[in-house]
């Protein structure tokens, strides 16, 4: 281990150990990736990548005050006081068209970060001076436009994996998916000798085609009420499709009115001084008989009654088992 970590990591650098190890530290108490997962889970490194400080141009902050480089002003919106600030009048913000935040970002970068890289610089003014011919305007606003529909791909899939997942979020990745591909296709369709096309050509691989089809199965099956889905903000099936999932529909339907019925027979078998139950579905627990809290009811002794289970109290109501409501979790689960 210690030779394979020599190879990546110059020892003899103290600074740079230094460096890694403060790094590793703050990942470390942060639980980047792991912050659901038990504490003695470590969080994982999958490699390192040197970030080189040769070809970058340091610029104190007092040169980025005075060029108004970059110029920070409170929010006009009284909404949004507490989200902090906005850019105001500043070069940035006059050379900021992006149309979706991770180019936004980046151009961010690009001024915190500036470069004397000249491959790097003609890179980026060839891609420039290609999109400023006036037969290349309707290419930049096509571009522009998928650009737009490129959404935050990370956030989605966490949501994905903590099963917090709204219908809105399939819809958006949809359209990210085959605005990827449409960027790709029109990169293709571009001189490959400009290195940005170039790129966007090879990185965006045909496993978005198969991406795009497993979600297009979702998103446009003739199965899933898209109208009742974004209604109850969870996917919902159209009728007449599965006999299964209908019948189960017309029983959650129903439910309401048949607990209220069961709560009416129950009520029958109770003591006169109990005004009013109802039949209640506490997740993990099951169905409960709820009744309100007598007066005389102040002993824990107070709360039993016969043919019932007594379970907790909570909020002036008491809550029990009884021979329906183990029948109800037998029957609905």
């Amino acid at each position: 281990k210690i030779l394979f970590l020599s190879s990546i990591i110059p020892f003899d650098c103290l600074l740079t150990v230094r460096a890694l190890g403060g790094l590793l530290k703050f990942l470390g108490r942060r639980r980047i990736g792991v912050e659901l997962e038990d504490y003695n889970v470590s969080v994982p490194i999958l490699g390192f990548k040197k970030f080189m400080l040769t070809h970058l141009v340091n610029i104190d902050q007092d040169t980025y005050s005075v060029l108004q480089i970059f110029k920070s002003e409170s929010h006009p919106s009284v909404y949004k006081v507490a989200s902090g600030l906005k850019e105001g009048l500043s070069l940035f913000g006059i050379l900021n068209r992006c149309h979706c935040k991770w180019g936004e970002k980046l151009l961010r970068l690009w001024f915190t970060r500036p470069t004397h890289d000249l491959g790097e610089l003609s890179s980026r003014l060839d891609v420039i001076q290609f999109f400023l011919l006036p037969q290349n305007l309707d290419m930049a606003q096509m571009l522009h436009r998928l650009l737009g529909h490129i959404k935050n791909v990370p956030l989605i899939l966490k949501r994905m994996k903590l099963s917090h997942t709204k219908v809105s979020d399939w819809q958006v990745l949809y359209k990210t998916v085959y605005s990827a591909l449409g960027l790709r296709d029109a990169c293709r369709s571009l001189p490959q000798s400009i290195q940005l096309f170039r790129d966007i050509a090879q990185e965006f691989s045909d496993d978005l085609h198969h991406i795009a089809s497993l979600i297009g199965k979702v998103y446009l099956s003739p199965q899933v009420d898209f109208e009742g889905s974004l209604a109850e903000n969870r996917f919902t099936v159209l009728p007449n499709i599965d006999p299964e999932i209908d019948e189960k529909k017309r029983r959650l339907m129903g439910l309401p009115s048949f607990l209220t019925e069961v709560a009416r027979k129950e009520l029958e078998n109770l003591d006169s001084r109990i005004p009013s139950c109802s039949v209640i579905y506490i997740p993990l627990i099951g169905f409960l008989l709820s009744i309100p809290r007598l007066p005389s009811m102040v002993e824990a002794s107070d709360f039993e009654i016969n043919g019932l289970d007594f379970m907790f109290l909570s909020e002036e109501k008491l809550h029990y088992r009884s021979a329906r409501t183990k029948e109800l979790d037998a029957l609905l689960g």
